[in-house]
Protein backbone atom coordinates (compact mmCIF):
# COMPACT_ATOMS: atom_id res chain seq x y z
CA UNK A 1 0.00 0.00 0.00
CA UNK A 2 1.19 3.95 -0.53
CA UNK A 3 1.41 4.38 3.17
CA UNK A 4 3.54 1.35 4.47
CA UNK A 5 0.22 0.81 7.00
CA UNK A 6 0.85 -2.39 8.91
CA UNK A 7 4.32 -2.85 7.47
CA UNK A 8 2.70 -3.24 3.89
CA UNK A 9 0.85 -6.02 4.95
CA UNK A 10 -2.80 -4.25 4.78
CA UNK A 11 -4.07 -4.51 1.04
CA UNK A 12 -6.63 -1.33 0.39
CA UNK A 13 -9.35 -1.05 -2.55
CA UNK A 14 -8.59 1.51 -3.92
CA UNK A 15 -6.09 4.86 -3.26
CA UNK A 16 -9.58 6.44 -1.73
CA UNK A 17 -10.12 3.49 0.67
CA UNK A 18 -6.87 3.67 2.03
CA UNK A 19 -7.00 7.24 2.44
CA UNK A 20 -10.27 7.07 4.60
CA UNK A 21 -8.66 4.03 6.47
CA UNK A 22 -5.24 5.21 7.86
CA UNK A 23 -7.13 8.98 8.29
CA UNK A 24 -9.45 6.94 10.70
CA UNK A 25 -6.97 5.22 12.24
CA UNK A 26 -4.94 7.92 13.11
CA UNK A 27 -8.18 10.20 14.25
CA UNK A 28 -9.43 6.97 15.93
CA UNK A 29 -7.54 3.99 16.64
CA UNK A 30 -6.00 2.65 19.87
CA UNK A 31 -2.26 3.27 19.24
CA UNK A 32 -3.01 7.22 17.91
CA UNK A 33 -6.42 8.09 19.81
CA UNK A 34 -5.84 10.83 21.88
CA UNK A 35 -2.44 12.34 20.63
CA UNK A 36 -1.39 15.65 19.35
CA UNK A 37 0.62 15.30 15.59
CA UNK A 38 4.11 14.89 17.46
CA UNK A 39 3.20 12.41 20.11
CA UNK A 40 1.33 10.19 16.79
CA UNK A 41 4.78 10.82 14.73
CA UNK A 42 6.88 9.46 17.62
CA UNK A 43 4.52 6.52 18.33
CA UNK A 44 4.82 5.73 14.21
CA UNK A 45 8.23 6.38 14.39
CA UNK A 46 10.75 7.49 17.13
CA UNK A 47 13.49 9.16 14.82
CA UNK A 48 13.36 12.67 15.49
CA UNK A 49 14.39 13.89 12.14
CA UNK A 50 11.07 11.88 11.00
CA UNK A 51 8.73 13.83 13.26
CA UNK A 52 10.54 17.15 11.54
CA UNK A 53 10.26 15.95 7.97
CA UNK A 54 6.24 14.95 7.68
CA UNK A 55 5.69 18.30 9.51
CA UNK A 56 7.74 20.29 6.74
CA UNK A 57 5.93 18.24 4.42
CA UNK A 58 2.93 19.39 6.16
CA UNK A 59 3.27 23.24 5.82
CA UNK A 60 4.47 22.51 1.79
CA UNK A 61 1.01 21.15 1.46
CA UNK A 62 -0.28 23.63 3.54
CA UNK A 63 0.63 26.72 1.79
Amino acid sequence: NHWGWDFARTGFESVPSGIDFVARQLAKGRYYRGKTVDEKLHAYNPNPQYAREVKQLMLEIDS
